[in-house]
């Protein structure tokens, strides 16, 4: 009886790749892909089980999102208050802004330089 001859795949520098060993990479992709599956859903039936644990994880998500708006905010306001103080060198808008950043400086503790 004649061997069979296993299917070979070239790549680019030449060396070659068994049919046989792609089919194994791939049912282990397959396996791992599962198993990966597997665990999100396992680990998210966990928590919904824990009403406790539910609670808790929302409440901690809710603090780290609060927390990230207000220093968000405050990035935004400084540069735009720090782009006012910059333009007050243009003519046009000027004066607008000197009497925006006084009544400002005025009203609150902040101490926009002009």
């Amino acid at each position: 009886m004649e061997k069979k001859k296993q299917k070979t795949i070239k790549i680019k520098d030449n060396s070659k790749i068994k049919t046989t060993d792609i089919q194994e990479l791939n049912n282990q992709v397959v396996k791992l892909t599962n198993e990966i599956s597997r665990l999100r859903q396992s680990n998210f039936n966990e928590t919904y089980k824990n009403p406790y644990l539910f609670i808790l994880l929302n409440f901690f998500v809710g603090l780290l999102r609060g927390f990230g708006y207000i220093v968000g905010a405050t990035i935004v306001v400084a540069l735009l208050f720090y782009i006012l103080s910059k333009i007050t060198l243009i003519p046009i808008f000027g004066d607008f802004i000197k009497y925006l950043i006084k009544y400002l400086n005025d009203t609150t503790s902040l101490d926009i330089p002009l």
